[in-house]
């Protein structure tokens, strides 16, 4: 059951589901589309999605794409999946996170045969110089869960390792300082895999999520898809071109984003003088390390759970036991108008940690 005060990261505000613009886009998906596409599709995905799909990135994340190098998953851990299994079978048998990073998305990689290690991340995102693997799985724009960006400098001597790099651009719309740093891609789109999701602008239950591959890699990927057997579900895939043609996702992106922004500011306003926030304007999280004499990660998350608070640590995050603790704060998740009782009662919590 979701708790009373919903701030677990990873989640958009599901209220703000735009259900009308997506009738209306499922709608008009219907009528337009032709009997013989509800067959047995493309194991890259519906050719419309695709072709809206290259123009926008292009247009909104400055990817390098062409609906012939992308391909529709069943979802972001789908989409890891196939990937690592593709790369395990060209012969990698490594591949790198960053250290911290979401632990599942480690798991689902290693159970596709390579080995997983951890590259540290610091105030310029993932140590590029300390990456030995043939791949890495990286968040360059919005590091998950520190919130820092990938520098300029190390970007570049990223793309120039050799190394297969999955850029895993999960909300790269929602920068609120100035313009969106652009993807990574877009620097070397013949060794770096742009991932994007609609779990964070829409909703996670749409299972939706892309890759732009390199053209070496579109092959063995569509091979891979065969073999999966998962397909994210084709009205879905309908509806969402319909929606960024019509102009209607857009148009959700920018209303999200200027009230996630509110958002934020607002619950950085309420701090703690004590409790450090970390990490650029952006996201739909914040990460909040805590004073080293204070309290301890622990402390923090049963001041939470008292008062029924959903919220996640940081120290779960970490490949092993040595990382620093903090909460990973989810502002986006509360329905709009849950959010201020939901902001000031981790605000008690946190008074009640550090006075």
């Amino acid at each position: 059951p979701a708790p009373r005060w919903d701030l677990r990261p990873g989640r958009p505000d599901l209220t703000a589901f735009p259900r009308q613009a997506w009738i209306t886009a499922t709608r008009r998906a219907l009528l337009r589309t032709p009997a013989s596409a509800f067959g047995y599709e493309s194991e890259l995905g519906a050719p419309e999605l695709r072709d809206t799909l290259a123009s926008y990135l292009a247009r909104a994340r400055g990817v390098v794409a062409d609906p012939a190098r992308i391909v529709v998953c069943h979802g972001y851990s789908h989409a890891i999946a196939v990937l690592s299994r593709v790369l395990f079978d060209s012969g990698i048998g490594e591949v790198a996170f960053e250290n911290p990073s979401l632990g599942m998305y480690r798991a689902i990689a290693a159970a596709q045969g390579p080995r997983v290690v951890g590259v540290p991340v610091d105030e310029h995102g993932l140590e590029v110089s300390a990456l030995d693997s043939p791949a890495v799985v990286v968040t360059a724009a919005h590091q998950y869960p520190t919130g820092v960006t990938l520098a300029p400098h190390r970007r570049a001597a990223l793309t120039r390792s050799g190394a297969w790099v999955l850029e895993d651009d999960y909300d790269g719309e929602f920068r609120f300082d100035h313009q969106q740093v652009g993807a990574l891609q877009a620097l070397a789109p013949e060794r770096v895999v742009y991932a994007g999701t609609a779990s964070k602008t829409l909703a996670p239950a749409l299972r939706l999520a892309w890759l732009v591959l390199p053209r070496s890699l579109v092959e063995p990927v569509r091979a891979a898809m065969a073999d999966s057997g998962s397909r994210p579900a084709l009205l879905n895939q309908l509806a969402l071109a319909e929606l960024i043609d019509s102009g209607a996702y857009d148009q959700h992106v920018r209303r999200s984003r200027a009230e996630y922004r509110s958002r934020r500011t607002r619950l950085l306003a309420a701090l703690p003088d004590s409790v450090r926030p970390q990490g650029i304007a952006a996201g739909l999280h914040l990460l909040l390390m805590l004073p080293a004499d204070g309290p301890t990660e622990t402390q923090a998350l049963a001041a939470c759970r008292r008062r029924a608070i959903g919220i996640e640590g940081l120290r779960g995050y970490w490949m092993d036991a040595n990382g620093p603790g903090g909460l990973i704060v989810g502002y986006a998740a509360p329905a709009k108008h849950a959010f201020a009782g939901a902001t000031q009662t981790l605000i008690e919590a946190l008074h009640e940690i550090t006075s």
